[in-house]
């Protein structure tokens, strides 16, 4: 059954009395099932607002002066899915305004956009993040972010767009700062194959609504199928721990 804008408007005023679908169908005499349809998509959409509106993406590159910047592609992104809110963005040039906008930040996923790399060995070990400074933060520094807050408000998913930053090295230091899922390329990752990578990752997240971890699995053997020679190797870690998907 198909509802009118009038039945909607009627329901979403009934959720909001806090009745439940059946409820709501005894009292507007509307099917049972197009009752519980609709207030299911209702749900899902308060819900797919609180995700969006806790989205921070962190622009850690110089890319955006040649119009071409992570930044701008999600945002282009979202705004084209339809969002209810925009995520926030915030550019950072350096290691200190890094740290203390990842010290800050609320929101509940956070998109990094930078340049990585890591090393292996006696005297330098650990994966790095480089901003345009030419300054850079090891893996270490993030495990003492967040340290006066609450579980529930630190940050769930952290996707660090850089090259070979998906590291055992890293995943910890960010799981010991609080936050449990983390994602990253173990690889050099081209711009253009990030993009496809990102696009599809994101839209599965925020559009379809499913789990960081769902939403990972069917972005890389998706992919596998159209795109077998991306680069990347992208990583995916819960809790500090590497999850195998191959």
């Amino acid at each position: 059954m198909d509802l009118t804008d009038k039945q909607r408007a009627r329901i979403r005023q009934l959720l909001r009395q806090r009745n439940n679908s059946e409820q709501i169908a005894k009292i507007t005499r509307i099917d049972k099932g197009s009752v519980a349809a609709y207030t299911a998509s209702v749900t899902k959409e308060k819900e797919l607002r609180k995700i969006r509106e806790k989205l921070l993406i962190v622009e850690g590159t110089s890319e955006s002066k040649e119009d071409k910047s992570e930044s701008m592609l999600l945002n282009e992104l979202i705004r084209i899915l339809e969002p209810i809110t925009k995520p926030r963005v915030v550019n950072v040039r350096g290691r200190k305004p890094f740290l203390d906008e990842m010290e800050k930040a609320e929101e509940m996923f956070i998109h990094i956009s930078a340049h990585g790399k890591f090393r292996k060995g006696k005297r330098v070990c650990g994966t790095r993040i480089y901003f345009p400074s030419g300054k850079s933060v090891h893996s270490n520094d993030l495990k003492k972010l967040w340290k006066r807050r609450r579980k529930s408000k630190k940050p769930k998913l952290i996707l660090l767009s850089a090259c070979q930053t998906g590291q055992e090295d890293m995943a910890k230091a960010l799981y010991e700062a609080g936050c449990r899922y983390f994602i990253a390329p173990e690889d050099n990752v081209y711009w253009f194959d990030a993009a496809i990578f990102l696009t599809v990752f994101y839209t599965l997240l925020l559009v379809e609504y499913h789990t960081p971890w769902v939403s990972f699995k069917k972005t890389v053997f998706g992919l596998k199928q159209i795109f077998p020679n991306l680069s990347g190797k992208w990583r995916f870690y819960d809790k500090g721990e590497k999850v195998t998907y191959e």
